[in-house]
């Protein structure tokens, strides 16, 4: 879409390797570098290595949960400035049950135009901070 978005990283972090597919295929299209996790642990190892613009979060993952690898990365000073869009099937407020406050979220099933305004948004956000 713009010169901008070509280098800007996304992590999809969900088990389910569809759900990583689809929103990988959608947001390549869209100019954006796109790394996958299956679940948190193997998110934090990436994210060592190379550190995203922005992390898509499932919350419901086996190995380590969306709320466990988000209190990690924000505990972190390396990586808690990292925008994080929870993708949930669950209703974030109550499966977050007090805590944590997320960055944002979207819930499943969602549009991908709307996940992509989310992501646009946090990003220029972020960039004019």
């Amino acid at each position: 879409m713009t010169e901008r978005k070509r280098n800007k990283r996304i992590l999809i972090v969900d088990d389910d390797a569809d759900t990583r597919d689809s929103l990988g295929l959608v947001l390549t299209e869209e100019n954006f570098i796109v790394e996958k996790a299956s679940n948190g642990k193997e998110a934090l190892k990436m994210v060592e290595r190379n550190k995203p613009d922005l992390i898509l979060l499932d919350c419901v993952m086996p190995v380590m949960d969306g709320f466990e690898t988000y209190c990690r990365l924000k505990d972190s000073p390396g990586t808690r400035n990292i925008p994080v869009i929870f993708c949930t099937a669950t209703h974030i407020k109550e499966a977050a049950e007090g805590r944590i406050q997320v960055d944002d979220y979207i819930e499943k099933p969602f549009s991908l135009q709307k996940l992509c305004r989310k992501i646009n948004k946090i990003l220029e956000k972020k960039e004019s901070a």
